[in-house]
């Protein structure tokens, strides 16, 4: 696969007829696990830092398990990477690096709201060349209405902003990710319900850093792709997701910006049968 890139927050889950009223997203909450062939790649460049490489690409393969679970009295997944093969800058990443990028776990709820990434069972901040393996692709989707063809769902994907501006904690983007309810479509492997995605964030918000008190983010999160969600079980079948992000710390001490990052984003997810 080429690299080119986006980044996503995408999910799922499985549609139903609701009488008359147009579809309803139905997950079971049950014990299970699905696995995805998955590939993606990302061209990630950043200044602000003496240390950080400008630029950097990587592309990753291999197989993604999704395991849906009840933990600590709610319904969660957890997606893991396992055959992973790795590239950075055209050439086999080292084993460190390749650890990086895909050996950690995300772990979020099922009904939404901020996945949490750890690394041998610690908290730690995501990377942006792991960014294809992000939940954008396989998370579920859970809408609170019954949804008619035309019909827009918004769900809010909570991107990890440090993992592009390296050296800057200053946490995670609340990215509202539409995503039209295109309808029913018949596949090789049964009938599924199809979205589009279709985002166009643009961000201009005041932060807290360490080294600036008075820093302002602003850029851009464009977010493109297709997701295919099983009528008969509720997962995702298919994701293609495609996102393009430019990312800026400014202030009034810093003629020239503080710091700044881009990436571009893509990622493919396979139901594997």
């Amino acid at each position: 696969m080429t690299t080119f890139a986006a980044v996503v927050y995408l999910c799922a889950c499985g549609l139903a007829p609701a009488q008359g009223q147009g579809h309803e997203i139905r997950y079971p909450l049950e014990e299970g696990t699905v696995e995805y062939r998955f590939r993606g790649g990302v061209v990630r460049s950043y200044y602000g830092s003496v240390d950080a490489p400008v630029r950097r690409r990587a592309d990753v393969s291999g197989v993604f398990t999704v395991k849906t679970e009840r933990a600590d009295g709610e319904w969660v997944v957890v997606g893991r990477a396992r055959e992973a093969k790795v590239t950075l800058d055209g050439r086999p990443a080292s084993a460190e690096v390749a650890a990086a990028v895909a050996a950690g776990v995300w772990r979020r709820a099922v009904k939404g709201g901020e996945a949490v990434y750890s690394v041998d069972g610690s908290p730690a901040v995501p990377s942006a060349l792991n960014a294809p393996l992000w939940p954008l692709g396989w998370a579920p989707l859970v809408p609170k209405r019954s949804l008619r063809i035309g019909d827009e769902v918004v769900v809010t994907f909570h991107m990890p902003v440090q993992a592009f501006l390296e050296d800057d904690p200053i946490g995670s983007l609340e990215v509202p990710v539409r995503l039209l309810f295109v309808g029913p479509e018949r596949q090789p492997y049964g009938s599924v319900q199809a979205f589009r995605f279709q985002t166009e964030f643009s961000v201009n918000k005041k932060i807290r850093h360490p080294e600036g008190p008075n820093l302002t983010l602003r850029g851009t999160v464009r977010i493109l792709g297709d997701l295919k969600v099983s009528r008969r079980d509720g997962r995702i079948e298919e994701s293609t997701v495609l996102m393009t992000v430019s990312l800026r710390l400014e202030g009034p001490e810093y003629e020239f910006g503080f710091s700044k990052s881009d990436a571009s984003i893509a990622a493919h997810f396979e139901r594997v049968r």
